[in-house]
């Protein structure tokens, strides 16, 4: 059974068939928002808001829309009303899988990267952390992170564009800084 015909059962008065949804999305939308907030608990209990707000809403649903696409949009709004409230900073974290055969040393270095990396990407406007962390991390297409964050498509190319180019200006520094350093030792 597909989404839409559960959303179906749901909205014609079959309460249980939204734990099917539940239990098909929860790990992706948790793993979206722990990303975002970088706290399980205050992760967790969005997840939970989510879900409640998409259940209330249900009958806004457009079935000719994708419910993963709604659905991720009600947790982003989520997480940006949570966000607002705190007037906290949207910060994804970009994890890495670690390959079995690297070495220590390695595995250390990669670990390194990837947390200057994570800090460049905390350190970007929290629009272009979404997009980044949309596309890279949740694989959305375009058209997908356009409806996520209620903007065009064309917006979402230039966001990734400009925040990819910001990370490369922030990582270029670094470098000019370390190889200064280098030479001044």
């Amino acid at each position: 059974m597909d989404d839409i015909q559960i959303v179906e059962r749901v909205l014609d008065g079959d309460r249980d068939a939204f734990s099917h949804l539940v239990r098909k999305y929860m790990n992706a939308v948790y793993a979206m928002l722990l990303r975002m907030v970088h706290h399980e608990e205050e992760a967790r209990d969005l997840a939970q808001e989510c879900f409640i707000r998409a259940y209330r809403n249900l009958h806004r649903f457009d079935p000719a829309r994708s419910f993963a696409t709604w659905l991720f949009q009600i947790a982003r709004n989520a997480c940006v009303d949570e966000w607002r409230q705190k007037k906290g900073n949207m910060a994804p974290f970009l994890e890495t899988d670690v390959a079995e055969k690297k070495t220590p040393e390695e595995i250390v270095v990669e670990n390194e990267e990837m947390e200057e990396m994570a800090g460049w990407i905390r350190a970007l406007p929290p629009h272009y952390q979404a997009v980044l962390l949309l596309r890279y991390r949740h694989d959305f297409s375009y058209k997908e992170i356009a409806e996520i964050l209620e903007i065009s498509p064309h917006d979402v190319a230039n966001r990734l564009h400009r925040a990819r180019k910001k990370l490369r200006e922030m990582r270029d520094r670094n470098q000019r800084r370390e190889i200064r350093d280098e030479l001044l030792c």
